[in-house]
């Protein structure tokens, strides 16, 4: 073989090995949330459902993976990189994972696949026995065993296996008028408060004045799907602080950019980032 052929063959080898990474590199990144999955098991009041956030962020070569587990306040991190176009390993402190890679799975409605035993490295989900899958596009994400996690069209909260959403920030602002409040409208005594921010998957916080003091109320922004129709809604709620029933709540299309409430003493408006 002579020096210019080998020098040729190499480089077309790199070529289609650096080709196959950049296939195997298109991760999403951002937060996914169960949190409809949550609120769907206590709605229909059956077993309840653990609380999962998952956190991506692109490597070079792969992507971080940070597992919330929000029931259990435990915190799992992985790294999730590639061997070749269709392998991958999952890292932890725990081992490694070997995992099957599949990008644009037949008529899935995923853009990755990873199925994988879930023993080496210590995965923190196992819901079911066996070989689990991790599935994920732009918009959603799902994990369980490879034969129980599935998708529900209608009520994305009754998917088995662990169904996630990649959330959406949004920012605002409210207004409270603690006259109004107490029904004495001769003087009004308004204070108007930005920076509030939340994710629409199940994000609450408490509203606090610039004073430090707290209204005793907490704002919740959360994509559910309406239980007599299956249409999926966008809602914004106020609850009362310790209480888990709304006081009161909007909702609009989950495409919306903004959404809010005016009760005339409290007022608040969050309009998406983008």
């Amino acid at each position: 073989m002579t020096h210019s052929l080998a020098l040729a063959l190499c480089l077309l080898i790199t070529l289609s090995a650096h080709t196959a990474f950049a296939e195997a590199a298109s991760w999403p990144e951002g937060l996914y949330s169960n949190n409809e999955q949550v609120w769907q098991a206590a709605e229909d009041k059956g077993a309840s459902k653990p609380g999962w956030e998952f956190v991506f962020e692109p490597l070079a070569d792969g992507v971080s993976l940070r597992m919330i587990n929000q029931t259990k306040s435990a915190t799992h991190e992985l790294l999730i990189r590639h061997r070749d176009a269709s392998h991958a390993i999952i890292e932890s402190n725990q081992g490694e994972c070997y995992a099957d890679l599949t990008q644009n799975p037949g008529d899935s409605p995923f853009l990755l696949r990873l199925d994988f035993d879930p023993i080496p490295c210590g995965w923190p989900i196992t819901e079911a026995p066996g070989r689990q899958t991790l599935q994920l596009n732009e918009t959603s994400l799902l994990t369980g065993g490879v034969s129980e996690a599935k998708l529900d069209t209608q009520f994305f909260g009754r998917s088995s296996g662990i169904a996630a959403r990649k959330a959406r920030r949004f920012s605002g602002w409210f207004v409270v008028d603690e006259s109004e409040r107490d029904g004495k409208t001769a003087e009004r005594d308004a204070v108007f408060v930005r920076g509030l921010g939340l994710h629409n998957e199940g994000d609450r916080n408490e509203l606090i004045l610039p004073s430090g003091k707290s209204l005793g109320i907490e704002v919740e922004l959360a994509q559910l799907t309406y239980q007599n129709t299956g249409a999926a809604i966008l809602k914004l709620a106020l609850y009362r602080k310790g209480e888990s029933r709304a006081f009161t709540y909007a909702w609009t299309s989950t495409d919306a950019d903004r959404i809010g409430i005016n009760l005339r003493w409290l007022q608040v408006g969050l309009t998406a980032n983008h």
